[in-house]
């Protein structure tokens, strides 16, 4: 769909900007998903030491 639109507009290497895009979409689910795992009972606060954390182990 990307490609369509980027294709009409004259976007130069669309098809690795949208690979691009479809594996940030990728990583940024697998870190949220991490964090809804490490979020217990009673935590509504996500602090950036959860989110850094989450990344890591994903590497």
């Amino acid at each position: 769909m990307l490609r369509k639109l980027w294709g009409k507009k004259g976007i130069p290497n669309s098809s690795r900007i949208e690979d691009v895009l479809i594996e940030q979409n990728r990583e940024l689910s697998n870190v949220l998903n991490m964090l809804v795992k490490n979020s217990g009972p009673g935590r509504s606060i996500i602090e950036l030491r959860d989110i850094e954390r989450a990344i890591k182990t994903l590497r």
